[in-house]
């Protein structure tokens, strides 16, 4: 029993800063996960099992006004009750898909805000065409092994939204960067150069074809309309 008991301490002794260490190194990972799922500028959902949203990001709230408060609790038939207001959704069947298939299923939806007073959206009260992409992933335990969903949810609304936006940003930072606003002179410079010189060249090449047909014309080898025709030359009086 002593060397037993000896093993043990021997075995917690050199195993114990280890185990310290992973459940540290794990502990930092979900840390990192957790904090790009909640700054995604996509709205994004997890579901668990039986097809509960467990976690929602700011993007998803921004868009439709709902908050883990709005959504705890529920069950996966309740949560869809909210909805009820959006026109013929299926949640249950690209769902059901979704648990079944290793590749990312797409559907369509035409969604309202369950709490349009705390959407962001221009539009929260009118139906807006959704694409909704869910795929599964394996979450294990010791004592069991489950698929999940990730989801996201994507509008042309929300994309133009992000444009403005992005198009607004781009621009404020550029005024405040005088290097970014020199390139975009510079841009403009050159651009406007190109466009002079494919002008010019343009000329110089009718000019050149001109000359070209005048020498054959003076040389006899091309037999041509009379040349007083052509522009270039004056016809004696």
């Amino acid at each position: 029993m002593e060397r037993v008991a000896l093993g043990a301490g021997i075995a917690a002794v050199i195993l114990g800063p280890y185990l310290w260490w992973k459940t540290r190194q794990a502990a930092a990972e979900v840390t990192r996960f957790r904090a790009a799922f909640e700054h995604s500028p996509t709205p994004l959902f997890l579901k668990d099992p039986k097809g509960a949203i467990v976690a929602i990001n700011a993007a998803f709230t921004d868009a439709f006004g709902l908050t883990m408060e709005d959504l705890a609790g529920l069950t996966a038939e309740q949560q869809h009750a909210l909805w009820a207001s959006s026109p013929a959704v299926n949640f249950d069947e690209t769902d059901r898909l979704a648990y079944s298939a290793d590749e990312v299923i797409y559907s369509v939806a035409h969604l309202v805000p369950p709490n349009p007073h705390r959407s962001q959206l221009m539009n929260p009260h009118t139906p807006q065409e959704y694409f909704i992409s869910k795929r599964r992933f394996l979450v294990q335990t010791p004592f069991s092994s489950t698929h999940w969903l990730i989801c996201s949810v994507k509008s042309i609304e929300l994309m133009i939204q992000f444009a403005e936006k992005a198009r607004s940003r781009y621009e404020e930072i550029q005024m405040k960067s005088p290097i970014l606003s020199a390139i975009h002179d510079l841009k403009d410079l050159v651009q406007q150069g190109f466009a002079d010189g494919s002008d010019r060249m343009t000329r110089i090449e009718d000019r050149l074809t001109k000359t070209e047909a005048s020498v054959r014309v003076l040389q006899g080898t091309e037999k041509t309309q009379p040349i007083d025709m052509f522009e270039d030359f004056v016809k004696p009086s």
